[in-house]
């Protein structure tokens, strides 16, 4: 891997968490704006609940992303970044372009 591709990996994957990091601020945002249930009828408030739980778990996968992210910019430049930690072979930069944090080539991912 050149030092461009590490480059543009790190770009990609530093955007990607503010992506995140900001729609999770939107998510946050938005589940506070749902009205209280005395508010409500029982109908708004099936799909107001239904709408929360879709935030909620949009959020929640975003927050366990970031970690993920944060450590592939750690490690983007060490010596090791896209090889496969299972057979220690190059992970296809496609790969790696379309998920910089991915750990596996693609034959070991479907193991």
């Amino acid at each position: 891997m050149t030092d461009d591709e590490r480059k543009s990996l790190k770009q990609k994957t530093l955007a990607e968490l503010e992506a995140l990091q900001e729609r999770i601020s939107a998510l946050e945002f938005s589940v506070g704006q749902i009205p209280p249930d005395s508010e409500m009828d029982s109908a708004t408030r099936r799909e107001s609940l239904d709408y929360k739980r879709r935030c909620e778990a949009e959020m929640r996968a975003a927050i366990a992303r970031i970690p993920r992210l944060e450590a592939t910019v750690k490690r983007i430049d060490a010596p090791d970044y896209g090889i496969c930690v299972d057979c220690a072979k190059p992970i296809a930069m496609e790969r790696l372009t379309e998920s910089p944090d991915e750990f596996f080539c693609e034959e070991c991912a479907l193991d």
